[in-house]
Formats: C-alpha cells, structure tokens, sequence
C-alpha cells in the first residue's frame, strides 16, 4: 500500500517555514512602528509574544524538516537539528521564565472611549492602547522594580488629562506621561 511520500510531507513543510517566516517578518514591520497583534486580551486567547512564540516554534520545527532537502550528508544534518533543537529548548525556557511572571490589565480612559492594555512583567510594565480589531499600539512603559505592578494592583493611580494624556506615578515616583490617539 501506498506509505507516506516524504515529497510532499517536505513540500508542505517548505510552505509552512515560509509562511511563517513572513509572519514573524510581518510582526517585524509591525513592531518597528510600536503595533503588536494580540488575539484577545487578559489571557483569553493569544498575546502578541505567545504568536512569536509559536511561529518560532513552526518556524525552527519545518526548518528542521527542510534541512532534508539541502543537505543530504547525514551527519551534518544530525548536527545542526541537534544545534537547533538546543537553541529552541533554550529559547522556550527564556520565553516561559518571562511569561510566567506576566500580567495583563485592560482598563479604560475616564471617557470610557479609549480601551488600553497593561503588560506587566517583574522588569517594567508597558502600556498599549487598543486600536481596533487584533491590533494593539504600545504608548509607553513604566518603570517597575521588586515585580511592582502599579496598573493591577490599582488602575485608579493614573490620572487622565484631556483630551489625551494620561500620567502614572512609576515605581521611583516619576510622573510617567503617556499620549494616546482618540478613537472616533
């Protein structure tokens, strides 16, 4: 009977790599000019930092399958899944040592037109502004220190000043101005 042709198993893994690649390129471009995608907020379905996760993920594991096609020396081919297999584990292990210490905080403008999005690590908290749909403009960031989370522990601390600032006193009790876009 016919068995599984490893052709067509590398030909969608081709696909996949480069679909992910231009993906994570995309998520490149987009954060360059300081917009992220997320899918959900607070946990409910996907941050933008677990998509990188994940296309990093589909990116090295179809990699792996497409170094079948080039190189046709085994032992080189060992060596390097082998090398980026140590890379990926590495990678994951940075990614949930962050991800874990994360929290994510919706609130919104006094006017209750704008919505913004707190992510909040042991390190600094950043603050994006919701714009639309999947997308998410990060406006600044706060300076934390001993995994202080200003944002979760009491939203009511940011002060709003119209028709689009607002402040949050940091960590260091810095006044932290922030300037946002009204949504019309």
């Amino acid at each position: 009977m016919g068995g599984i042709d490893i052709r067509k198993y590398q030909q969608v893994s081709l696909k996949i790599f480069i679909t992910s690649g231009l993906l994570l390129l995309f998520a490149g471009v987009l954060s360059a000019g300081n917009f992220y995608v997320q899918l959900g907020i607070e946990r409910k379905f996907l941050s933008y930092f677990e998509i990188n996760i994940l296309l990093v993920c589909l990116l090295v594991i179809t990699g792996i399958i497409c170094l079948g096609l080039v190189i046709k020396e085994k032992l080189i081919r060992v060596v390097l899944n082998v090398l980026i297999i140590i890379g990926l584990i590495l990678y994951l292990l940075y990614s949930l040592i962050v991800w874990v210490d994360t929290d994510y905080t919706e609130f919104y403008s006094k006017s209750g037109e704008e919505r913004f999005l707190a992510i909040e690590r042991h390190r600094g908290s950043d603050i994006y502004q919701v714009r639309g749909g999947i997308f998410i403009q990060r406006i600044g960031e706060i300076n934390v220190g001993d995994n202080w989370k200003p944002i979760k522990r009491n939203v009511d601390s940011i002060s709003w000043y119209e028709p689009n600032k607002m402040v949050i006193i940091d960590f260091y009790g810095d006044r932290v101005e922030m300037d946002y876009k009204r949504n019309r």
